[in-house]
């Protein structure tokens, strides 16, 4: 039964202001409220026991009495309560649909009731869909906000058992926030064997073979509607777009998910969120998440990791271009072609000390205040300092100065070696092993640049004729030329 009077009061000064939406036990209305010439809206949701008249005259027609069939109803509307009941003990949580007023109506007899109980207005999930599209860290950030509402309900000791689209909701600022305890029923309730209640298209096995469960059966359906809005809005095991879904493919879908087969990978770019979502999808309840708490941890790992990725995959595109990557050439200039030193010095080589000009358009360029280190103490310098990791790149002329002070090191110790024996070639020998990694970190950033893949240093393993081959590499390339590592740094 809907409400038609749309000019009648209802919870005091609250009018309906349209319908939202309806499922099997009520309606949801907008309604409004103005005071002062500000207008304030909320969600109603309209319960009414029985649905139709129908269900009236069915118990009739089962030889119930109207004794009977209002102690039938008032059982049921204490059922519904629960809801209420739930709803307030949750109140104030910011992922929770929030909770705000409820009344109670009878007929005389008592054999039929409607129950008001007004919430926050949200935006249903399904709408807010239609106008948005998804990315991997916003479904994550669904499954982050709901397993915080799940938190709450495991600290309360509730299980939902009807986490689906329908009962989530988003907020005007983006939070997403469950609703509908409709169907909930406390752990100290049902610790025996439990109803099967809720929707089969995200139920969990045990759930729907009538097994004891816990609060994992709502750490499933969760995981269950994170894959579908993963995977092109298809549940497991149904076809892919742009083939259509046949009933048949329903059945056949459920029974492979309900039987625990192991449900396709996702082909998502963030292999650790598709991770996180498969376990939360595991048929056997042991396997999956035991907490909300380690379901949000491991989504918000998963990612942050990715997050991190990406702003290492920009940070090489701007200032470190090791991997196949363009620099832009906004004068249509050949990029084989330096413009000159400066313009060098501000795309490929960050190890000297920089300044950001605040007067610069270009607020995010690091601009260089000095010109680059050319003799051979500065290189020497900068080694130890900057190059002992494996980012950036290099000039030849630096390469070869440390090369240099390298070798008129090692020759001074091997003649000292001969004067004062072995305390002089044990200095050697540590010194050696100090520059192994800065060496080996310069030699691989040379290859590179010289267009040549890190794995050659191996080549310098060989005795005599490694080094050879490596110092012909390194010493060649005198023109500026670009390789697939980019424009190679020939200015001396």
């Amino acid at each position: 039964m809907e409400i038609k009077n749309i000019d009648q009061p209802i919870l005091g000064a609250w009018y309906i202001d349209e319908k939202i939406g309806s499922g099997a036990f009520g309606t949801v209305y907008k309604i409004k409220r103005e005071e002062f010439g500000e207008t304030y809206y909320s969600a109603l949701k309209v319960i009414n026991i029985p649905s139709d008249n129908n269900d009236l005259s069915t118990l009739r027609n089962e030889g119930m009495d109207d004794v009977s069939i209002t102690l039938y109803y008032k059982e049921l509307v204490q059922n519904l309560l629960s809801e209420i009941k739930i709803l307030n003990s949750l109140k104030g949580n910011s992922n929770i649909v929030s909770y705000e007023d409820h009344k109670i109506i009878s007929n005389e007899n008592e054999t039929k009731f409607t129950i008001f109980i007004r919430m926050e207005l949200l935006i249903p999930l399904k709408d807010y869909m239609i106008n948005n599209n998804p990315s991997e860290n916003d479904v994550a950030k669904l499954g982050m906000d709901l397993c915080n509402a799940l938190k709450l309900c495991e600290k309360n000791n509730i299980i939902h058992r009807d986490i689906k689209p329908d009962n989530i909701f988003v907020s005007n600022n983006g939070d997403f926030k469950l609703g509908d305890f409709g169907v909930a029923r406390t752990v100290e309730k049902t610790m025996s064997q439990m109803s099967k209640k809720g929707t089969y298209t995200y139920m969990a096995p045990e759930v729907y073979l009538n097994k004891p469960y816990d609060n994992r059966a709502d750490i499933y359906s969760l995981g269950l509607i994170l894959y579908q809005l993963l995977n092109k809005n298809r549940a497991p095991f149904l076809p892919l777009p742009p083939d259509p879904i046949k009933f048949s493919d329903r059945e056949k879908a459920t029974e492979r998910r309900i039987a625990g087969e192991d449900i396709p990978p996702l082909n998502i770019k963030n292999s650790a969120l598709e991770k996180v979502v498969i376990k939360a999808c595991d048929a056997n309840s042991d396997e999956r998440y035991s907490t909300a708490e380690e379901f949000y941890c491991n989504l918000n790992n998963a990612i942050s990791k990715e997050n991190k990725a990406m702003n290492e995959v920009d940070f090489d595109k701007t200032i470190s271009p090791f991997g196949n990557t363009e620099i832009q050439n906004t004068n249509n200039e050949p990029q084989s072609e330096v413009k000159n030193e400066q313009d060098f010095d501000k795309t490929l080589s960050p190890f000297r000390d920089v300044i950001l000009d605040s007067n610069s358009p270009e607020t995010d360029v690091s601009i260089p205040n000095d010109k680059p280190k050319k003799n051979i103490a500065e290189s020497f310098k900068l080694f130890f300092k900057n190059y002992t990791n494996f980012n950036g790149r290099t000039r030849r002329s630096d390469y070869w100065n440390l090369v240099l002070v390298n070798i008129i090191i090692s020759v001074a110790f091997s003649v000292l070696s001969g004067i004062f024996g072995s305390i002089a070639a044990a200095l050697l020998s540590i010194y050696s092993l100090a520059i192994l990694l800065p060496s080996l970190a310069i030699g691989v950033r040379r290859l590179h640049d010289i267009g040549k893949k890190s794995v050659y240093i191996l080549f310098g393993l060989i005795p005599i004729a490694g080094p050879i081959v490596l110092i012909v590499w390194f010493a060649k390339d005198s023109q500026k030329s670009t390789n697939e590592y980019g424009p190679n740094p020939k200015i001396n």
